[in-house]
């Protein structure tokens, strides 16, 4: 039977187990399984001491993500010793915007929705009417997101082979997303999370839309400088902003920066409009192709998903290259906190 010491920073659990928290007493905590298990996860939990902070079933851990409405933090399932991610939000923080909690109730609506291998799912979602606060519990994924593999790349980009199998799982998503109605709407590397083995894990459905209503899109846009042209003008949320959006995310993995730029958001709109951007000389002529069509100005002549699975670069043999390792780092989605990207000169969130 292993014993916990809340003095230190790892919590050690044992998968699928029962698990006996007792508050009051300090130092020999202990945990009793009701199935003897041979493998072990080891938590990182920060903060822990004689009365660790439970959510009804959940031990909450460090915090891994901050934003303007509130935080994600890891924590436990004490019934069953699942890692899983909480996002707390304060709902006296949500009632300072307009369609504040509304959103919300979206964002969990539209979770429950969904079930994919390359979207994050939901654990359950509940309201503490006492705290005044709103938790939506999600899967855990513990190797981090695309923005902080490529931070970590050189040259801030990721080999091609790797890029390709990412952005072939992020059009699997989206595809699925768009058969169901629902528009995502924030995709952005800070929003795709990756496991350890390299699955992909779509988060942050804060802004998603299951149809084109203009006064929701003028209230819940992404960030500015993953926004398709025609969000400036029409405000339409459309499969087609999505499928932008992917071709950003594309350019930045393989090129290493943004294919637009600005001193300012209304700058970088206005260059956005333009569709005016370079490609390196070093880039395949097929993935050239590829991000042309992505990145197509007119939204009627962007490239779709059918014809995206098909490109000959997405088919192409590629020459084999060392993948970038994924780290095992703490990770959830997001609270609409402001993304580290690579540099750039305008605001983007």
């Amino acid at each position: 039977m292993p014993i916990v010491c809340y003095n230190s920073t790892f919590l050690l659990l044992v998968e699928n187990s029962c698990l006996l928290i007792n508050r009051h007493c300090a130092q020999e905590q202990f945990m009793s399984a009701t199935k003897p298990q041979v493998k072990e996860t080891v938590v990182k939990m920060n903060h822990l001491s004689c009365n660790p902070k439970m959510v009804k079933q959940y031990i909450l851990g460090e915090t891994i993500g901050e934003g303007c409405f509130g935080k994600v933090r890891e924590a436990v399932d004490s019934k069953n010793g699942r890692r899983c991610a909480i996002k707390i939000l304060k709902k006296r923080n949500l009632r300072k915007v307009p369609d504040g909690e509304e959103s919300v109730k979206r964002e969990t609506e539209i979770l429950k929705k969904i079930h994919h291998p390359n979207c994050i799912s939901l654990v359950e979602s509940f309201t503490d009417e006492d705290r005044d606060k709103i938790f939506i519990v999600c899967e855990y994924v513990s190797g981090g997101s695309l923005q902080s593999l490529l931070e970590k790349a050189p040259s801030k980009r990721i080999p091609l082979t790797q890029a390709r199998s990412i952005f072939k799982q992020l059009i699997h998503a989206l595809e699925y997303l768009h058969s169901i109605g629902i528009v995502h709407s924030d995709i952005k590397p800070d929003n795709i999370l990756l496991t350890v083995d390299g699955v992909l894990k779509l988060s942050d459905f804060g802004v998603a839309q299951c149809e084109c209503n203009e006064a929701k899109a003028q209230l819940r846009n992404g960030a500015p400088a993953f926004q398709a042209p025609e969000m400036a003008s029409d405000k339409c949320c459309a499969p087609n902003n999505d499928i932008w959006a992917a071709g950003i995310t594309l350019y930045i993995m393989v090129v290493g920066k943004f294919p637009f730029e600005g001193t300012s958001v209304f700058s970088l709109f206005e260059n956005i409009g333009n569709g005016q951007f370079s490609i390196p000389d070093w880039i395949d002529e097929s993935l050239a192709d590829l991000i042309r069509s992505l990145l197509q100005v007119d939204p009627q002549k962007r490239i779709s998903i059918p014809q995206i699975k098909n490109h000959a670069w997405m088919n192409a043999k590629l020459k084999q290259e060392q993948p970038l390792p994924i780290p095992h780092n703490p990770t959830a989605f997001s609270t609409s906190s402001k993304p580290k990207l690579p540099s750039c000169s305008c605001i983007i969130t």
